[in-house]
């Protein structure tokens, strides 16, 4: 399955393949005014987590827009795809 980053003007979908999980829908949200990016988790009662770079749990968090957010979650998801050729993953 190819990825898929879809936005709805609201939120961002990414939909990737995992070797080891198969199918992972991730869903991130962040401030119309600028702010913190958040991953949704559905099925948890808890707040949405926020999102580091590389689309990472650790590291510098990222701030975007509703404006920005789907070419912040494209780069990140670059990036991160950059880091695990380099690592082998």
């Amino acid at each position: 399955m190819r990825t898929r980053i879809e936005s709805d003007g609201h939120r961002v979908t990414l939909t990737y393949t995992d070797r080891w999980d198969g199918e992972i829908t991730r869903t991130f949200v962040a401030p119309s005014c600028g702010g913190y990016v958040r991953e949704i988790w559905p099925g948890r009662n808890s707040d949405a987590q926020q999102v580091c770079e590389g689309l990472y749990s650790s590291g510098d968090t990222l701030e975007s827009s509703t404006d920005t957010l789907l070419a912040v979650i494209r780069r990140e998801w670059r990036r991160r795809r950059a880091a695990e050729r380099r690592e082998c993953v």
